[in-house]
């Protein structure tokens, strides 16, 4: 190629480059002007003829030779391939009976404390709050007391018929009762010890009470201040300008933000010394059962050393522990009795947690510090979305198409860049009355849990069952106006392209199904059809008609 041919041949590619780039804006602007209804042209206007077979053509468009190639312009006929069957259908995310947990206290009691808020993920056996009841504390402590009695109780007649089968007591026996009497005693001495750090406990909440609540009213003096400085400017202009009236008004939402938290921090704080009171009161009840254990102790340690000095009757001291041990036996089952009334279990302190049953995120709190809740009442309700399941609405002709197992692609329609695989799980064997429509269950797993109960989604099923379908490559389809539109090559003429609307069916990777508005091998443009497009367009609006845009 000689220098004047290859200038020749640059001018005219870079007149090309200009002329696209000019096509590109005068496409937008006919685009903008075609979206905008408009009154579809008169008959006369719509000259082109249909083929059998095919009815989307809506004009043509002609390009030259050379615009083929820069364009990278490449035309393939349109194929027939096998694929695999698609059904797609709506649906809505549910969650199964054992994925929603409704948490409720075993025990009636007092909220002391709450450890998550709704929206918390939580895990099975999770602590969410804690619950005391003073009843049940000082019954369960009665229970403990009475079953530790009867425990002593059984070792001693066991000791006593030992002895009465023996004939004689030793001295062993003696010093086990001494034991249990110092024993009783380092009890004695721990549950007053226990009391006064209860008291200290409640006095020091009181005394934070106190601090909290001079707090509180200095917050509320100084919003006083700050209001009464703030009114005061407002209604004298001349005393302050606009920025000073805007640093005044600052200052009072300071201020009444500072009484908000002080306020809070009070309600707290006497959440905190009703149940420090609470627990004084627990351990208060059982210090008198432990110096009443002390005195068993004792009496039985003073009657061991008198039989062993002065050589009682065995058999009356047998009598006699089995009389103690029978009332201690009855006395027992009252308090069992009593603390199941309560609605306890015996070997409790009074205090309840409430333990996630599962995992997932908390849907929903009703508690508050310091209210006092029943058995009845719902206190948190935990939803479990690692799996749920997606009903969708099938067509009754399309449930026989259908197989346990199908895999099944989902997008919610809050997010349908996001897709989920599912698998087919239960096919409706009866079609809803209203929808006409039948479900099918699909189970889905949602770890990220973005995928809320009851959401709308859309399915995509993946069939077994293979069909011929007619395809295109994905870069031959452009759209015009909201429809997708296919070049269609002509054969006796090259360069000169039909401009035809088609109805799209199922999609795979790289190439869409035309289910109407082309036949098979007719050839079209497979590569640079946004080019054809724009020539389209412009041949529109240059003829003063809407053929490529309606």
């Amino acid at each position: 190629m000689d220098f004047s041919r290859f200038l020749e041949l640059s001018k005219s590619r870079w007149r090309w480059i200009a002329a696209s780039f000019g096509i590109v804006f005068l496409s937008l602007a006919v685009w903008f002007a075609l979206s905008s209804p408009e009154p579809p042209p008169p008959e006369e206007d719509r000259a082109i003829a249909l083929p059998e077979g095919v009815s989307g053509k809506v004009g043509e468009v002609h390009v030259t030779e050379e615009a083929l190639k820069l364009a990278e312009i490449e035309v393939a006929p349109a194929k027939v391939r096998m694929v695999k069957d698609r059904i797609t259908a709506t649906g809505t995310v549910k969650t199964g009976g054992n994925q929603v947990a409704k948490v409720t206290p075993h025990v009636a009691g007092e909220v002391v404390e709450i450890f998550v808020l709704p929206g918390a993920q939580v895990q099975v056996g999770q602590v969410l709050a804690r619950l005391v009841s003073p009843d049940l504390a000082r019954a369960q402590a009665t229970y403990r007391q009475a079953a530790s009695r009867v425990k002593v109780l059984q070792a001693e007649l066991q000791r006593k018929r030992q002895l009465a089968d023996l004939g004689q007591y030793g001295s062993s026996e003696l010093e086990d009762s001494r034991s249990q009497a110092v024993e009783a005693e380092r009890g004695v001495y721990l549950a007053s010890r226990l009391v006064a750090e209860k008291e200290a406990e409640v006095a020091q909440s009181e005394s934070n009470i106190n601090v909290l609540q001079q707090q509180l009213e200095q917050a509320k003096t100084e919003l006083e201040v700050r209001l009464a400085a703030y009114h005061r400017s407002k209604s004298v202009p001349e005393l302050a300008s606009l920025q000073q009236l805007e640093r005044l008004k600052a200052d009072v939402d300071k201020a009444r933000a500072d009484v908000a938290s002080s306020e809070a921090r009070v309600v707290e704080g006497k959440a905190r010394l009703k149940a420090a009171r609470s627990a004084l009161e627990t351990v208060r009840g059982e210090r008198p059962l432990a110096e009443k254990e002390l005195g068993i102790r004792r009496q039985a340690l003073a009657r061991e050393e008198k039989v062993f000095s002065a050589g009682y009757s065995r058999k009356r001291e047998l009598l006699e522990a089995e009389s103690a041990l029978d009332m201690a036996l009855a006395e027992l089952n009252g308090a069992a009795e009593e603390v199941t009334l309560l609605g306890g279990q015996p070997g409790g302190t009074g205090e309840t947690l409430l333990r996630s049953p599962i995992n997932g995120r908390v849907e929903e709190s009703t508690l508050t510090l310091g209210e006092h809740v029943d058995t009845e009442q719902v206190c948190f309700t935990v939803i479990n979305l690692e799996k749920v399941w997606v009903e969708l609405a099938v067509a009754p002709k399309d449930i026989s198409k259908l197989e346990m197992g199908d895999e099944v692609e989902v997008r919610a329609d809050s997010a349908p860049q996001q897709s989920y695989r599912a698998a087919v799980t239960s096919i409706g064997a009866v079609a809803n009355a209203t929808t006409k429509t039948v479900p099918v269950l699909a189970v889905l797993e949602n770890t990220d849990g973005r995928l809320a109960a009851g959401s709308y989604v859309k399915g995509v099923v993946t069939t077994e069952k293979r069909l011929e379908r007619l395809t295109v490559p994905k870069g031959a389809l452009q759209e015009h106006t909201g429809r997708a539109t296919l070049y269609v090559a002509k054969p006796d003429d090259k360069g000169l392209f039909e401009v035809r609307h088609v109805t799209l069916g199922v999609e795979g990777e790289d190439w869409r199904e035309i289910a109407e508005g082309l036949n098979p091998g007719e050839p079209l443009a497979t590569q640079g059809t946004f080019y054809l497009k724009s020539e389209a367009l412009k041949s529109a609006l240059s003829d003063g008609c809407c053929a490529v845009g309606e």
